[in-house]
C-alpha cells in the first residue's frame, strides 16, 4: 500500500500545469520524475511477488498507478517543449530547470529498458552479483509467469518503445 501511495503521489508533479510558472513547474516535475524512478524497482519487485503469490488483483492494484507515472514521465519528456519551455523569453534559469528535467527523464527511460528486457547484458550480470544490489535489481526474468494482464511480453514491448525513444532521442540530438 506504501509503494501505491508513493507512486501515486509523485503523477501530480508529473501532470504538465502543475504550477502556473514554467520554472516552478519543471521543477516539481523534476521532483516527480525522480520519486518515480526511486519507485520503480520496488513497484516492480512487490509487484512479482504479488503474482507469485497468486495475488493478482494486490499486483494489479500497483501496476496501474506505475503505468500512470511512465505515461507521465514520458509526457513531460516530449511535451515540456510545447509548453512554452522553448520560447525566447525564458530566462537563464528556466533553461536549467528544463535541461535539469529532460536529463531526469531520460534517466529514468534507461531505467525503464533495464528493467524491462529479458536479458542482461555484460555488465549487469556483475553487479548482481553483489549482494548489496540483488534485493534492489529487478529483470523481466524476476517477475512469474501467471497473471492475465502483467506478463513479461506486455513489460518487455513497453521496454523496446522506451529504447526505441532513447535511440531516436540519441540519433535526433546528433549523438550517433
Amino acid at each position: 500500500e506504501l509503494l501505491r501511495r508513493w507512486v501515486q503521489s509523485a503523477i501530480p508533479n508529473l501532470t504538465p500545469g502543475t504550477f502556473t510558472n514554467a520554472t516552478l513547474d519543471a521543477s516539481a516535475a523534476g521532483r516527480g520524475v525522480l520519486s518515480a524512478s526511486a519507485a520503480l524497482k520496488p513497484c516492480l519487485r512487490y509487484m512479482a511477488e504479488r503474482i507469485g503469490s497468486a495475488d493478482d488483483a494486490g499486483a494489479l492494484r500497483l501496476f496501474l498507478p506505475v503505468m500512470r507515472m511512465i505515461e507521465g514521465v514520458l509526457g513531460r519528456l516530449f511535451l515540456e517543449r510545447t509548453r512554452g519551455g522553448e520560447s525566447t523569453s525564458m530566462d537563464k534559469k528556466g533553461q536549467v530547470e528544463g535541461d535539469a528535467l529532460r536529463s531526469s527523464c531520460i534517466k529514468f527511460l534507461e531505467i525503464v529498458v533495464l528493467c524491462f528486457s529479458k536479458k542482461e547484458l555484460p555488465f549487469q550480470a556483475a553487479s548482481r552479483m553483489k549482494k548489496d544490489n540483488v534485493a534492489n535489481d529487478f529483470s523481466l526474468e524476476d517477475l512469474p509467469p501467471g497473471h492475465p494482464i502483467i506478463t513479461r511480453e506486455s513489460l518487455e514491448e513497453i521496454g523496446d518503445y522506451a529504447f526505441s525513444t532513447l535511440r531516436g532521442l540519441v540519433l535526433l540530438g546528433g549523438q550517433a
